[in-house]
């Protein structure tokens, strides 16, 4: 039980990087156009439907949000 709940903390579900994305003023097509890049460059993941995990299991939740939030300003 607890190891599966400690899988859960390395991910983010698509509705909170949306959500964050929208309080920075981020359309949410540039969310999924960034999302799709970095799972077909083999950066991101999905485990299972709506959640993405980082492939580099030294990030933290917190620096994938941070990440994503500065793509989503370049792109």
């Amino acid at each position: 039980i607890i190891n599966k709940e400690l899988d859960y903390l390395d991910m983010v579900s698509e509705e909170e990087i949306k959500r964050l994305a929208k309080e920075n003023k981020i359309n949410s097509k540039k969310v999924i156009k960034l999302l799709d890049h970095l799972e077909y460059k083999g950066e991101l993941y999905r485990p299972r439907h709506g959640y993405y995990k980082t492939t580099k299991k030294w990030l933290s939740l917190l620096k994938v949000h941070y990440d994503l939030l500065l793509n989503l300003i370049n792109i």
